[in-house]
């Protein structure tokens, strides 16, 4: 088994045929042994791929959880509340098919060139192609069982994971791109416009090719490392609360209940993010994992007594309204709960919901879905009363979260 590896003088020339054939030149006295990436290189090498993938997901979809490059494996921005997936953006795809060309045609990716691996074939030394650098990615599942596949490169005698096993691959160390995938050999023959020096070596201007394009890659992976990795001014969070002891009407006084209470309660919150100047914003996410089995927007519950002296055991039927609107007053929401309230003559009383109560109308609780808490505009208001035959006894509002 031989592989090319490119060490800067070129590859050597097959006197016979005039073609290429994969060796190992100038790797010490022992050119039976390539000089395979270590453990630590092919890490920080995924790091850095991780912090392109990071700080594009954080531009393109706001602070979400980062897809991982490798299965199990994530760099996430400090509001990760969702699952992202890399069809959850354009920008996302693009990142996503642009590394898997590059190493799939060119052995590495920006991570890969900035350490100075490539992963190429076990037989020829050159890039695996598309087809299986993506079985590769997938076949990092089994590495990824107790991390052992992961993990292997650190006692394999050619560093391979259970992917590089099963695809033929190693990951080797070069400075220089290795030899062309065969197709973009053949794309290069046909546009390139003048050869390899006298004695195999790349002209001076390929030099200065290869040169520039590791220095372009460790400029992308230094600055979405920055990007990606640096603290971040966090606003917002999983839970707003508020809450208001409701004003008597005037007139209410003598009604047969007291609104004693309100408290509002909103599970979807929107959170911003801000890194070097740039803020980003997630959508609302679903209810955090400690809140209510059924919680979901919004919801306001509401705390309801019979008034003193009132005649026990005869009903008294109320409304639980909770109204949403805009800053200037637009009614966007007015929602409703209807309730039946019935003393006993030991001073106990029950509340019992109507039938008929409209969707999201619970006892003592009226709910607001997610999706509209979503749509509501900046600086909105809510405002929480109790009405009696179509009449408010008291309410009380507030400002909504922001």
């Amino acid at each position: 088994m031989t592989i090319d590896v490119p060490t800067g003088r070129g590859p050597a020339p097959d006197a016979g045929a005039g073609q290429l054939e994969p060796t190992l030149p100038g790797l010490g006295p022992d050119p039976a042994q390539p000089p395979y990436a270590s453990w630590g290189r092919r890490v920080f090498a995924y790091l850095l791929d991780a912090a392109i993938v990071s700080a594009v997901t954080f531009l393109a979809v706001g602070p979400v959880g980062t897809p991982a490059l490798l299965p199990g494996f994530s760099i996430s921005s400090s509001g990760d509340q969702t699952a992202t997936v890399v069809t959850d953006s354009g920008w996302l795809v693009a990142t996503a098919l642009a590394l898997a060309l590059l190493q799939a045609y060119a052995g590495w990716t920006p991570g890969k060139r900035t350490v100075g691996i490539v992963v190429v074939r076990e037989e020829t030394g050159r890039p695996a192609g598309l087809l299986a650098t993506v079985l590769r990615w997938l076949a990092h599942i089994l590495d990824a069982i107790l991390l052992i596949g992961f993990l292997r490169p650190l006692w394999h005698a050619q560093r391979k994971t259970f992917a590089d096993s099963l695809l033929h691959t190693v990951v080797v160390i070069s400075a220089d791109a290795p030899a062309p995938h065969p197709w973009v050999a053949a794309l290069r023959g046909r546009l390139r416009s003048r050869g390899p020096g006298p004695d195999g070596a790349p002209r001076p201007g390929g030099r200065r090719a290869s040169t520039v394009v590791t220095a372009s890659a460790t400029l992308v992976c230094v600055t979405a490392s920055a990007f990606a990795l640096t603290p971040a001014t966090v606003e917002g969070g999983d839970v707003w609360q508020a809450d208001c002891t409701p004003l008597v009407e005037p007139g209410a006084s003598t009604a047969p209940l007291r609104f004693e209470s309100v408290g509002i309660v909103s599970w979807s919150v929107p959170v911003s993010e801000t890194r070097w100047g740039v803020t980003r914003t997630a959508p609302p996410a679903v209810a955090p994992a400690f809140a209510p089995a059924d919680a979901d927007g919004l919801e306001a519950t509401y705390v309801v007594t019979p008034a003193p002296g009132t005649t026990a055991g005869v009903p008294v039927d109320a409304e639980l309204v909770l109204a949403l609107s805009t800053w200037d007053g637009a009614l966007v929401l007015d929602r409703s709960s209807a309730v039946r309230v019935t003393s006993a003559a030991d001073g106990t009383f029950t509340v019992e919901p109507l039938s008929g109560s409209p969707d999201g109308g619970d006892l003592e609780t009226v709910r607001v879905d997610a999706s509209t808490v979503t749509a509501l505009p900046p600086a909105w208001r809510w405002d929480a009363s109790l009405r009696i035959d179509g009449a408010t006894v008291a309410s009380c509002g507030g400002r909504g979260s922001t």
